[in-house]
């Protein structure tokens, strides 16, 4: 990319969100091209869309090393294991990317949180003083659900101590902020809340477990001292 290719981006009025994502990355050392793909990568994730044709177009050669499609599958490819054409360029983008990004520091009083659906293996692995790999691009809430979402009649409350980017300036509908993929996090404490009825459905008791999280560096000696049972890795 060219000065003027980057001005064509600077001067497209719906890639001003961007802007500050693109300046941010490309001060902590991502090359000018690499930023402008992760900031239209990061637009889309939220969107379930493309990259958009104009960064494509502006950031090529490089552009085609990258997978084409919609970006909202970059989770599925994750947890399935198979990949994409271009995929693996996009998933490493992606991870370096966030890690370049600011944390988010949530305003005291309120709990990044993320609603879950159970598996078989969830109270297993999501065990106090397990350390967990997580296998997706993480979406996770900057507050609880409102009580009669759909979201909220999920079972499993994750709660996030740290290891979070926010990207709300991009959808200020969804107020997301995420984690890359292969973050650790420490099962702090779980508590149940109150059994009821879920909303809507009498006759339906549950409880919502909530799980507390606490982000670890990779490198930490928290993370190097996990016995090798207690670290579990999701992507498997």
């Amino acid at each position: 990319m060219n000065d003027d290719d980057e001005t064509v981006l600077l001067n497209a009025a719906h890639y001003k969100a961007l802007i500050p994502i693109v300046n941010c990355v490309r001060s902590r050392g991502m090359a000018r091209d690499e930023a402008w793909l992760f900031a239209g990568a990061l637009l889309q994730y939220t969107a379930n869309g493309k990259i958009d044709r104009l960064i494509m177009k502006h950031t090529a050669p490089l552009s085609d090393e990258f997978f084409t499609g919609k970006v909202g599958t970059i989770n599925q490819e994750l947890r399935s294991g198979r990949r994409s054409e271009g995929m693996d360029g996009l998933i490493e983008l992606f991870t370096r990317g966030l890690g370049l990004l600011p944390d988010y520091i949530p305003p005291r009083g309120q709990i990044p949180t993320r609603m879950m659906e159970p598996y078989e293996d969830i109270d297993a692995h999501y065990a106090v003083g397990k350390v967990l790999i997580m296998a997706e691009v993480g979406s996770v809430g900057k507050v609880k659900p409102p009580s009669d979402s759909q979201y909220y009649k999920r079972r499993y409350r994750l709660e996030f101590d740290g290891g979070l980017k926010d990207i709300s300036n991009l959808n200020a509908a969804q107020q997301e902020v995420l984690y890359a993929p292969g973050s650790h996090y420490r099962v702090e404490a779980i508590r149940d809340g109150k059994v009821k009825d879920k909303k809507g459905i009498a006759g339906s008791p549950q409880a919502h477990r909530h799980i507390t999280l606490k982000f670890l560096r990779a490198d930490s000696p928290e993370v190097r001292n996990t016995a090798p049972t207690d670290l579990i890795d999701l992507r498997q």
